[in-house]
């Protein structure tokens, strides 16, 4: 009794699935993520559970026909004029019925007496619909192999290069070859350019030769000569082809000899196999060629999905676990080499976020406002001085009390003449120094920002997000200037016995030049202290997106750390090994249920 190969199925299904969760996702990581890539390639082909068998050849060589005697019954268009310009997807279904499926991914319903009016060449069909059809798709319940084999009836190769094109994109998911050859123009250059193709893609397991309108050779030994002389002109002139772009060291040569040594070849008369099935005549069948081609197609077939779904899943896993551990080294190496890239991408993102907005940074702006303040008060000492010598000068009477009176009264106008300066030409200089510098310093902050390379990293779109909202937001600090109003530091009006003095003068002007350099010393300091302000309030802003980046740079230190525990840990090893030895004994018993099942075959 046979098995099912679907015990299988699951078991190197859960294998894989075992071996995906141990390892882990860590896209940076590229010796885990050719891993896991291998195991999802793996799992998608048990998921499939189907054998794709792509039928091409030159134009005219009986695909649509040879299709048809397969299913045994004239499903696809095989007239005498037309060929095939769509492909058709042949897949098992309970119930005959057949689809459109289109280049917008919307799909149409026909029925399958109609596919000849969508999928056969003519200059009408080719304007309006052939190039919005990706391909018609047939469920039927004749096809062979069932639930395990999905058939491609493609356009013919040497039709036109956009007929090339879609034979050639119809093998991209192919596992099998049928290629179709006839009698009276056995393998020509493009079909041996096709295979060489084929080989190059390197998806294709196995290639069977099908030679058609093969009742054109009535003589046994004709046909026997044919088969030998098409098997010499395969290998050769793909051979050919291939060296025409390769080094006979490279792999495709290994998939050359493999796959074309010992190549399965059959000759068949389609419609006497139609014929047969018709009129239920097995002898007709027989000489037809179909009956010695189903039977060992049905065990090609078998046999591909046995290597590319099951075998090849088991030996996926062995090799993944067997890999994982002799690299094991280098992965711990790799994790503790990007953690500590991770610790030094946050240090240097900090320290470089706290440069930028340090009061130093500043100092341009510091000296252009002190500037503009020493340039105001370049001129007051001497138009105070002179303001004070023309006080002096009206005095007629050399009185001390007088001119005690009078200086006093020029002390307080010169005081008032200075503020009402300070405030109409000096302050608005100062504020509109003030805006423009801050905010052209604010924002090369955020251009620097912005182009630091840490926010371009994987997983930084929250440091990132803040970073934009930052720019967009207005300047986060204002401030009016008021400054410090003027006073005498130091009173231009001496004592009652020096007012007679002849030095008199330059008792004033000290205590002008003293006072102008206190209330300079003073403006410069609100300066600074403005500035401290403005550097603190963006620190403040700016210390926001930094503590994010250490939060997100902290949860993948703990993830690298966590990868790494868990990588040269022993449970880990373990299981790995427990995966091995499971996978191992389910080869072997693979093995020998497929040895059975063919036991079973033969008898």
């Amino acid at each position: 009794m046979k098995m099912s190969y679907r015990y299988f199925e699951f078991r190197a299904f859960e294998n894989l699935v075992k071996l995906s969760q141990l390892l882990g996702e860590n896209k940076e990581l590229f010796q885990l993520c050719e891993k896991q890539e291998e195991i999802r390639k793996r799992q998608n082909v048990i998921r499939k559970g189907k054998i794709c068998a792509v039928v091409a050849g030159e134009f005219k060589r009986g695909k649509s026909s040879f299709i048809n005697a397969l299913l045994g019954e004239e499903i696809l268009p095989a007239d005498v004029c037309p060929a095939t310009a769509v492909p058709n997807r042949i897949i098992y279904g309970d119930v005959p019925r057949s689809w459109l499926r289109y280049k917008d991914g919307s799909e149409k319903e026909i029925r399958i007496e109609e596919l000849s009016k969508y999928v056969m060449k003519s200059a009408e069909i080719r304007e309006n619909t052939e190039d919005e059809i990706i391909e018609a798709l047939i469920e039927y319940p004749t096809i062979p192999g069932r639930e395990y084999l999905e058939l491609i009836d493609t356009p013919g190769l040497n039709d036109d290069i956009y007929m090339d094109s879609r034979a050639l994109s119809c093998m991209e998911n192919a596992d099998i070859l049928i290629l179709t050859l006839s009698p009276s123009s056995p393998f020509s250059e493009t079909e041996s350019r096709f295979v060489a193709r084929i080989l190059e893609q390197g998806k294709v397991s196995r290639i069977i030769v099908v030679v058609t309108k093969i009742d054109e050779l009535a003589d046994a030994e004709e046909r026997e000569k044919l088969y030998s002389y098409l098997r010499e002109q395969i290998v050769s002139k793909t051979e050919e082809r291939l060296l025409e772009t390769h080094e006979t060291g490279e792999p495709v040569f290994s998939a050359w000899r493999s796959i074309l040594n010992g190549l399965p070849m059959f000759g068949v008369c389609s419609p006497e196999a139609l014929e047969a099935v018709k009129e239920k005549n097995a002898q007709l069948y027989r000489e037809s060629g179909f009956e010695e081609l189903s039977g060992s197609f049905f065990k090609i077939i078998q046999s591909v999905y046995e290597k590319n779904c099951i075998q090849d899943a088991i030996d996926s896993a062995l090799r993944v676990s067997a890999e994982f551990e002799r690299e094991q080294p280098q992965i711990l190496e790799c994790c503790r080499k990007k953690r500590s890239e991770s610790e030094e991408s946050r240090k240097c993102f900090a320290e470089e976020c706290y440069l930028m907005v340090e009061q130093n940074t500043l100092d341009e702006i510091k000296t252009a406002l002190w500037q503009r303040i020493e340039t105001f008060i370049s001129t007051v000492p001497d138009d105070m001085g002179r303001q004070f010598i023309k006080c002096l000068s009206s005095i007629r009477v050399l009185d001390s009390r007088l001119i005690d009176r009078e200086l006093r009264e020029q002390s307080a106008r010169s005081e008032v003449w200075l503020n009402t300066r300070i405030n109409k030409e000096l302050l608005p200089e100062l504020q509109r120094l003030l805006t423009e510098k801050t905010a052209e310093w604010y924002q090369n902050i955020l251009s620097r920002l912005n182009c630091m390379p840490q926010l371009a990293e994987n997983g930084m779109e929250s440091v990132s997000e803040l970073a934009e909202k930052l720019t967009e937001q207005p300047f986060p600090f204002s401030a009016e200037f008021t400054g410090s109003a003027f006073c005498w530091k130091s009173y231009p009006v001496p004592a009652i016995e020096k007012l007679v003095e002849p030095d008199l003068i330059n008792e004033i002007r000290g205590a002008i030049d003293e006072s102008i350099a206190w209330w300079s010393m003073e403006e410069k300091r609100l300066t600074e202290e403005i500035l401290k302000k403005a550097a603190e309030q963006v620190s403040g802003e700016i210390e926001k997106i930094v503590l994010t980046l250490y939060q997100v740079k902290q949860k993948e230190l703990d993830l690298w750390e966590e990868t790494e525990n868990r990588i040269k840990s022993e449970t880990l090893t373990r299981q790995l090994r427990m995966i091995a030895e499971e996978s191992e004994h389910l080869k072997a018993e693979f093995m020998r249920t497929a040895e059975d099942n063919k036991k079973v075959e033969r008898n």
